[in-house]
């Protein structure tokens, strides 16, 4: 959290976005290519000789990849979409606009959210992606994120058929089950969410004291 006071006093106001944070990574917004391009004209020499070294993973060094702290991109997209519903359960996927998240995002739709997922037939590429307790192999889709959102009630979303390693007592020995549950996280409400789903603010007392 120290490198948002960084951010706050490099960067041009308007250049970037702090949009997620889960345990070791965080996710921006740029107006420009890359993080070097968004600092300010006078700070650029200082960004340069002081703020990279500190902050950032040496590409020239590979050990300072291990090194606590310091930061290397994982991944970045130009046009898409990044959905965060919860935290570690996000997908970043690059992809250009379409007809079916429009649809998704509408919300006349919100009830008949799960219906429009069966309209997919747009290409995208994943770039990351996590749902934390979901197994790599089950197919999830940034559709289905998006209706994890945008859809009337998040209890009742997506379900998908999930392996699950357990002992079996009567053959005793280990074996892999298809158990059919819910997919996502449930949404973290410590935050207001208001009525664009994509806007929140913290939650507060009836003074203005924050909870």
């Amino acid at each position: 959290m120290s490198f948002l006071d960084v951010l706050k006093k490099y960067l041009r106001p308007g250049s970037y976005k702090f949009c997620y944070a889960d345990t070791d990574s965080f996710m921006l917004a740029l107006t420009e290519d890359t993080i070097g391009e968004c600092v300010k004209s006078g700070l650029k020499t200082e960004w340069e000789e002081k703020i990279v070294p500190l902050w950032f993973v040496d590409k020239k060094n590979v050990a300072t990849e291990k090194e606590p702290g310091l930061l290397k991109p994982e991944a970045t997209i130009r046009s898409g979409w990044f959905i965060a519903p919860s935290p570690k359960c996000y997908i970043m996927v690059e992809k250009p606009p379409c007809e079916l998240e429009a649809k998704i995002c509408d919300p006349k739709n919100e009830d008949k959210i799960l219906d429009l997922l069966a309209e997919e037939k747009a290409t995208y590429v994943v770039k990351k992606k996590s749902s934390k307790g979901c197994k790599e192999s089950v197919s999830l889709c940034p559709y289905e994120y998006l209706a994890a959102v945008f859809g009337a009630n998040f209890d009742n979303k997506i379900e998908k058929d999930v392996p699950v390693f357990q002992m079996n007592r009567k053959r005793d020995r280990m074996q892999t089950y298809m158990m059919r549950r819910q997919v996502f996280n449930s949404v973290l409400k410590k935050r207001v969410v208001h009525e664009d789903k994509i806007t929140t603010t913290p939650l507060v007392t009836s003074d203005g004291t924050f909870v």
